[in-house]
């Protein structure tokens, strides 16, 4: 086991939505000077503050009150913003909950979860504790709730670097800094390059450049019908749904960061993917997992991420090199032209392992 520490330099930053319902008061922080103008260089190269391009981007006065008083809510001196704070990498909301002493959990949610994971409780069952809970009022709990402890990511929030983005569909996204450590639990005996293609089902498919794959997959939830349930236990089937994703996701990570030299992925366009997974991988953690968690997880590792176009990936042959739609049904991949078959997601590896391979002799 190894104990050496890793501390980058660079911070991670972290993007979570404000709420429609808190931006009359985003707007009176602004004119009051607590929120000032940031100005950004109109390169994004140049721009050290990355992940959301804004329309304005505002920091915080010297000597603003900010903290986190519940999974819901950031606390602005005396104005509370309505964001979604429990949609952070289970290390990144462990370092916002215990730097912030007002903060307040629902009691028994950590059991409920437990409960909705497991496959012996009916969703009626499951209705009545969800409701129980979510009906309960905060109490002061400064240990993070549904989520995953991690032995090798710390965090630590700060707080005085928080930024507030303005978009250009005059949306408000709240930007949360962290330093943070990685400490590697083993030395691994062989890393190699791994490729990896993500998804609903399965939720991630990985292959090494030795050819060996394994597919991870999301947890079946026991939960009730969505549309029965009250404002506020909706609000709790939503977390714990976003929390279970979460976990999953962090299981590749924890794969990843054990056994990858490095790692190849696609680079996925939300404006070119179907608008019913773009929502269904929202709901469940898998778009923030795949967007923004796994390159600072990776980073942290010090494991290089290679994001590659994704073009054909899944339709091109990785024997022939043949591309038609018509290699494809489904998650099965034959070749109309060589008859190659195989499972269409390791194609997609395979095929993202051998264009990485090409640019690495390119550059050789």
């Amino acid at each position: 086991m190894s104990q050496k520490t890793s501390r980058r330099d660079e911070p991670d930053r972290y993007d979570v939505p404000a709420r429609r319902a808190s931006y009359t008061l985003i707007h009176k922080l602004i004119a009051e000077g607590v929120l000032r103008p940031v100005i950004r260089p109109s390169s994004e190269k140049d721009d050290p503050i990355k992940g959301i391009r804004a329309i304005a981007t505002y920091a915080f006065k010297p000597g603003t009150d900010i903290q986190a008083t519940d999974p819901h809510h950031l606390l602005i001196n005396d104005k509370l913003i309505k964001a979604d704070l429990y949609k952070l990498p289970s290390h990144a909301y462990t370092g916002l909950v215990s730097n912030s002493p007002a903060f307040s959990e629902l009691p028994g949610v950590s059991e409920l979860f437990e409960v909705v994971r497991r496959t012996s409780c009916s969703p009626q069952d499951v209705a009545v504790l969800l409701t129980n809970v979510a009906h309960q009022s905060m109490q002061p709990d400064q240990v993070a709730r549904l989520v995953t402890p991690s032995q090798q990511f710390t965090a630590s929030w700060e707080p005085e670097h928080t930024l507030v983005h303005h978009t250009g569909k005059s949306d408000f996204f709240v930007t949360l800094q962290f330093t943070v450590q990685f400490r590697p639990l083993f030395q691994a005996l062989h890393r190699e390059p791994i490729a990896i293609d993500v998804g609903l089902r399965p939720l991630t498919t990985l292959l090494h450049q030795s050819d060996s794959h394994r597919q991870f997959y999301t947890t079946p939830l026991t939960l009730p019908d969505h549309r029965n349930l009250s404002p506020s236990a909706r609000r709790l089937y939503d977390r714990l749904i976003y929390a279970s994703g979460r976990q999953d996701c962090e299981r590749v990570v924890a794969y990843l960061v054990k056994n990858a030299s490095v790692v190849i992925a696609e680079k996925l366009r939300l404006d070119d993917m179907d608008r019913s997974y773009v929502e269904k991988s929202r709901a469940r953690a898998i778009q923030d997992h795949h967007y923004a968690a796994l390159s600072q997880y990776l980073n942290a590792a010090r494991i290089p991420l290679n994001r590659l176009p994704a073009g054909y990936t899944s339709s091109e042959c990785p024997e022939c090199r043949h591309v038609a739609r018509a290699n494809r049904a489904g998650k099965q991949f034959r070749c109309c032209r060589c008859g190659h078959t195989d499972n269409a997601h390791i194609v997609a590896c395979r095929n993202l392992l051998h264009r990485w391979q090409r640019t690495q002799r390119r550059v050789a």
